[in-house]
């Protein structure tokens, strides 16, 4: 069987990342319309403070799992290196998925003890709602564990049409739900769409997903310990990664009302652009620098090039959007009702400081898959956990004296010294050099994310309905735009992807 061409890979790639960004794009605004409705019910009043603490822990041990293990997983099955690995996958899949529902249940008993400990600054209404919430959120541990996994799987696979299915799904039913049982059931029906939403979305990939899945049996158990030995540093860095927002609640409870849920609010917001920047791009990216990694030299430097050629694409612009675009943004989107405009005002200064944070997390996502990909699962987050650990302490001094906006600033510098570190490591594993090609790309992002900027504030001049939503739309069409014509690469890209789709 040929081998095949240089130019087909770009295409077949670029086709993946279509398929990943446009789901992504659909599921996010599918999320802005739940942080709409939810918002416009609940504003950062202290149910919200409740919801936001009570999911917090279910959400921060599913993504340990999933985050730990699933890396392992794709690389596993991506480099194809031996028979066993469908078995062993199944065999990391389920125990995950009973680990997790083994937490669950714990949880279901000391509910009122854990949401005390992680929130001791409460008053008694909400640690009452959050201890209650709990109760129900907590099933979305095993419920998450069990989606990100079977992503990995299907991912590593090259099946990317699923996973983005069931990403759009998920939020269609939690928001069909929140719309018929929060105006009945207050906040607990918000939770109750929450579950309801991840049941949904796993029932959607388990059709595909069974036919990756193979009963393990002995002889998988070996393989599968070598692979939970690779998982171990994950573990330990997605231990202090997602421990943050714990840090970031137990903080804030000491603060006023609504602070906890201001910043939530603002990653929030943050989140999309993330999801489909980095996370499009590690999605799609990673299989593929695990295949190559095998081979390593110059194949690998050249996937990793177009990687970061792809990321600064991405990132730049939604960058702008949320350094120069947050107040309007937020007031059109979440400034109704119960949200007010002293809500739109404290969220969008905390959007801004969670720019830099962009950029750090989306810099260390790529990095830390690179490395992962070439079995290093232990630098990438000594590097992380070394930064985290720094931040803790430099979150407890600054919260008294700056509130929110002192713990936002601490973790947005110490992500992007994080994500900088990371990719010096890198470059020197791979011996890539940043060299002209790629400043010069950053230098066209420049000038077209400038030339989006312009659209977009001359549509919040007009007297149209929604003007920064068209703006978004009118500066994202500019700035591919104006990327195509200053970028022969990216013109390329475009035209492969045209040619590839006329053949299919």
């Amino acid at each position: 069987m040929p081998a095949p061409t240089e130019s087909s890979q770009p295409s077949r790639q670029l086709s993946s990342y279509a398929v990943v960004f446009a789901g992504m794009v659909v599921q996010n605004l599918l999320l802005f319309g739940l942080n709409i409705l939810i918002a416009s019910q609940f504003g950062a009043q202290p149910d919200m403070d409740a919801f936001r603490t009570a999911f917090t822990p279910p959400l921060m041990l599913a993504a340990m799992l999933t985050l730990s293990v699933g890396p392992v997983m794709v690389t596993l099955i991506a480099r194809n290196e031996t028979t066993s690995a469908p078995g062993t996958a199944s065999f990391l899949f389920f125990l995950m998925t009973a680990i997790a529902t083994f937490l669950a249940g714990t949880g279901t008993f000391f509910a009122d003890e854990i949401l005390q400990l992680l929130h001791p600054w409460f008053d008694p209404y909400r640690q009452e709602t959050s201890a209650r919430l709990f109760l129900i959120l907590v099933w979305m541990l095993p419920l998450n564990t069990m989606i990100g996994l079977s992503q990995s799987i299907l991912n590593a696979s090259m099946n990317f049409w699923v996973p983005a299915f069931s990403g759009i799904v998920g939020p269609i039913v939690t928001i069909v739900f929140a719309a018929i049982l929060g105006p009945h059931w207050g906040i607990d029906g918000i939770a109750w769409a929450t579950v309801y939403g991840g049941i949904a979305s796993i029932l959607c990939q388990l059709g595909s997903l069974s036919r990756h899945l193979k009963w393990p049996d002995a002889s998988h158990l070996q393989l599968a310990w070598q692979q939970l030995a690779l998982a171990w540093p994950l573990l330990l860095g997605m231990i202090v990664f997602k421990i943050d927002p714990i840090v970031d609640q137990f903080l804030g409870s000491s603060l006023d009302q609504g602070q906890i849920s201001q910043w939530d609010y603002a990653y929030r917001m943050m989140l999309p652009f993330l999801m489909l920047s980095s996370g499009t791009l590690s999605t799609v990216s990673f299989p593929k620098v695990a295949q190559v990694a095998v081979a390593g030299g110059a194949p690998l430097q050249a996937q990793a090039r177009l990687t970061f050629r792809v990321l600064i694409s991405l990132c730049l612009p939604a960058f702008v959007v949320m350094l120069f675009f947050a107040e309007p943004l937020i007031q059109e989107v979440l400034q109704r009702r119960q949200f007010t405009s002293e809500d739109t005002q404290a969220v969008s200064q905390l959007l801004r400081i969670a720019s830099v944070m962009f950029l750090g997390l989306a810099l260390s996502e790529v990095c830390s898959k690179i490395l992962y990909a070439l079995r290093d699962t232990l630098t990438p987050n000594l590097i992380l956990g070394a930064g985290m650990i720094a931040g803790f302490l430099l979150k407890g001094v600054l919260v008294g004296e700056y509130g929110m906006k002192g713990i936002a600033s601490v973790a947005s510098g110490i992500f992007l010294m994080i994500g900088i570190v990371q990719l010096a490591v890198v470059c020197r594993r791979i011996h890539l050099r940043i060299d002209g090609s790629i400043l010069f790309h950053l230098l066209r992002c420049l000038i077209a994310s400038a030339v989006a900027a312009i659209v977009g504030w001359a549509a919040l001049s007009l007297p149209i309905p929604f003007p920064t939503i068209i703006g978004l739309v009118l500066g994202g069409i500019m700035y591919f735009t104006t990327l195509c014509l200053l970028d022969s690469e990216t013109r390329a890209f475009v035209t492969q992807l045209r040619s590839h789709k006329s053949r299919d």
